[in-house]
């Protein structure tokens, strides 16, 4: 048996059986019994977000990460040198991440910003 539960607006829940399948009435009335309560509670879930963002968002309280919040001291920074003459010396950025053992989008972004 496959169910779909659509909640719209309203907040009201509507329930369609599509087919029964060849097993058994109660495991497919279980299954769709659980599927229906996780739908339910994503649903509840989102609710809630919506709500208290737009509660936060109605008081004032600018969301997100505060502008000039990232680090100004890169984590490669102190290891600049050793970088610069890997990156001369044709080395791959994942070898370079390796060794000093951080991701290879860390050296990228680094590389990027520095060279």
């Amino acid at each position: 048996m496959i169910c779909h539960l659509r909640l719209p607006p309203n907040n009201y829940i509507v329930i369609s059986y599509l087919r029964v399948t060849a097993a058994s009435a109660a495991t497919s009335g279980h299954t769709c019994t659980f599927g229906l309560y996780a739908e339910i509670e994503r649903t509840l879930i989102s609710q809630r977000i919506k709500e208290a963002l737009a509660r936060k968002k109605a008081e004032g309280v600018k969301l997100g990460r505060p502008i000039g919040s990232k680090k100004k001291e890169l984590l490669l920074s102190k290891h600049a040198d050793f970088i610069k003459a890997q990156v001369l010396a044709g080395t791959k950025q994942i070898e370079i991440a390796r060794t000093l053992k951080v991701h290879r989008h860390t050296v990228k972004a680094w590389i990027k910003e520095r060279l």
